[in-house]
């Protein structure tokens, strides 16, 4: 049943964007929202990636169906977002 739901989201995205959809976002993504397990789920509904809400960098090895990202609730400057996503500028 949930692969179904998985599946049929992404085939309504294609459809719409006129594109391949290769990422998911988990609805809420906090830790006790997300599936235990490896990503297999997602992996066999053809997704490459999956975002979670959990703050922080993704290392090289990172599981890319737990990957973190950092909340931009205001428009960073260039320099800023690049030192961000460098590693250089803390986020908070």
């Amino acid at each position: 049943a949930q692969r179904a739901e998985i599946q049929g989201a992404r085939a309504d995205l294609e459809r719409a964007l006129g594109h391949p959809v290769e990422g998911f976002a988990y609805p809420f993504g906090r830790p006790a929202d997300l599936p235990s397990g490896d990503g297999a789920l997602l992996l066999h509904s053809g997704h490459a990636y999956a975002c979670t809400m959990l703050e922080g960098a993704n290392r090289r090895g990172a599981d890319p169906y737990r990957l973190k990202r950092w909340p931009l609730e205001e428009h960073p400057l260039p320099a800023e977002l690049e030192a961000l996503v460098r590693g250089g500028l803390s986020a908070r």
